[in-house]
């Protein structure tokens, strides 16, 4: 054997040693990404969640304001649920024909894309009878999803009087885990 090899020759059991080691840190890196995984997936259910809270309160609060096209009380609400929620993106008030009556949009939104999004909800309004969350891909990378709630009046029992639309998005919730994966990986 020459002189490099021995001086690099393991022993069986150092060999098992390394194996076992090789393994361990493995199964715990496997581990570390299946568990922020499933935390990602778990905030992002609950910013939905959230997400679908607010837009079925606000259709529930503001038929009697769209009736009565109170702008200034549409505009208020819609201002207020941007203020409470850092995930929302945009959210906007419509009436029956598709018209906007209020809408705001967080900081977090270039106002080129609030534009662009708004500009392509605005081509596909469609006030349907249950409410629907759809993906918006914008960029290469960031993606919203666009949630709409009919706004009905119970008195009236007929079509929806208009739609509370909420964009949000989880890239909040991606640069945590992003943090998270660097911190522990």
């Amino acid at each position: 054997m020459s002189p490099i090899k021995k001086k690099f020759a393991l022993r069986l059991e150092d060999r098992l040693i390394i194996l076992v080691v090789a393994l361990i840190i493995t199964i715990m890196i496997a581990v570390t990404i299946v568990t922020i995984k499933r935390e990602q997936q778990g905030m992002e259910l609950e910013i939905r969640n959230r997400v679908k809270a607010h837009s079925d309160f606000l259709a529930t609060l503001t038929p009697e304001q769209l009736l009565k096209r109170d702008y200034i009380a549409l505009q208020s609400v819609v201002d207020e649920v941007i203020k409470r929620d850092p995930d929302i993106a945009y959210v906007a008030i419509y009436d029956e024909d598709g018209r906007t009556l209020a809408r705001c949009r967080s900081t977090t939104l270039s106002e080129k894309t609030f534009q662009s999004v708004d500009r392509l909800l605005k081509e596909s309004i469609k006030i349907t009878l249950a409410s629907k969350i759809e993906r918006i891909q914008i960029g290469e990378k960031e993606i919203l999803y666009d949630t709409i709630v009919p706004i009905k009046v119970p008195e009236l029992k007929v079509a929806p009087v208009g739609a509370v639309r909420i964009g949000f998005t989880t890239a909040r919730i991606k640069e945590k885990a992003k943090d998270i994966r660097d911190q522990n990986i």
